[in-house]
């Protein structure tokens, strides 16, 4: 188990690099793919599905790497830095694109998507980048088992080159953005030391 796990930080990357990132991920070029459900990769879930893009720019398993890797992989580095985290594996690198999708109406309550741990049994960190200013939190729970009711440990507003980073046994979940159009966060698991 991580200990202080939760850390917040903002101004991770140079505004000229989160511009150039911004424009990468919105080019029509660009190579996201659709999901039926983003939020619940590994199985199915009885609830309503949460359609959405994704981009995996790494994974440990399959050693897939994208041509984007390398345009994105200072992001984690310099967050390591920054939270005096020595960084000793990468796990995943994958770039998520939630859309307003979820909601009918402006009143309707925000819900959160399914409550996950991305690599279950693995001690790892799990950090998200936001790329862009919008609604639909991150919540971050105390429960590191599956249960019925979740209690809230944290929220996260996506707020543009800010980053929070915790422990990945912990379950969490994101939320679709209801008054923005898109929510696009970079998703970061990885094994490391942290020195503070």
């Amino acid at each position: 188990m991580i200990t202080n796990d939760i850390i917040k930080q903002t101004g991770i990357v140079d505004d000229e690099v989160l511009k150039d990132l911004w424009d990468t991920v919105t080019d029509v070029k660009f190579d996201w793919h659709y999901m039926p459900d983003i939020t619940w990769e590994n199985g199915r879930k009885p609830t309503t599905p949460t359609p959405g893009f994704a981009h995996l720019l790494f994974h440990r398993d399959t050693g897939e790497a994208s041509p984007y890797l390398e345009k994105f992989k200072p992001v984690l580095d310099r967050m390591c830095w920054k939270a005096d985290i020595e960084l000793e594996e990468v796990i995943r690198l994958r770039l998520g694109f939630l859309m307003n999708t979820r909601y009918n109406f402006p009143s309707q309550a925000y819900a959160h998507n399914e409550p996950h741990v991305d690599f279950p049994g693995e001690d790892h960190y799990t950090a998200c980048f936001y790329l862009n200013d919008t609604d639909g939190e991150t919540i971050i729970f105390h429960q590191r088992e599956k249960a019925e009711r979740y209690q809230v440990a944290e929220r996260s507003m996506p707020i543009k080159n800010s980053a929070i980073i915790f422990d990945g046994g912990r379950y969490h979940a994101s939320t679709c953005p209801k008054i923005r159009d898109t929510r696009i966060v970079l998703t970061m698991n990885f094994k490391g030391k942290r020195s503070a």
